[in-house]
């Protein structure tokens, strides 16, 4: 899924193998981009998407880390949500907190996909709204 404020633009899905960049869209929303494509289109990311990070600080900024992608609190209202979970850290960290150019390599993809928007397919299946 893409955060709330990024529904606005096209977007494509992550696919395993990507290495993708945090960025800092028009709207001020965080969101990855492919830095070798089409830098400006969000890629959107499932839950529970697999992906190895780059940590972005703390004594051990910059050396790779496995983590999640999640989503805090769906539910609830208009806020960000998009978020990182670290495998060896407690804390859940949002796209919003962590620095321009973060760089993500997508793993795995989940086994299942439960949301209903990303089963169906848009005109051009590269690109579609989040």
């Amino acid at each position: 899924m893409c955060d709330y404020s990024l529904e606005g633009y096209k977007t494509r899905k992550a696919k395993e193998g990507d290495r993708l960049r945090l960025k800092t869209f028009e709207s001020g929303t965080k969101g990855f981009v492919d830095p070798g494509g089409s830098g400006g289109v969000p890629v959107c990311l499932l839950p529970d998407t697999k992906l190895v990070v780059e940590r972005p600080r703390g004594e051990r900024a910059g050396e790779p880390e496995e983590a999640i992608f999640a989503q805090r609190d769906p539910g609830i209202g208009v806020r960000h949500r998009d978020s990182i979970e670290f495998k060896n850290d407690p804390q859940t960290w949002l796209l919003q907190d962590l620095p321009e150019g973060t760089m993500v390599e997508v793993i795995a993809l989940p086994k299942a996909m439960p949301f209903e928007d990303y089963s169906k397919e848009s005109a051009d299946p590269e690109l579609e709204r989040a």
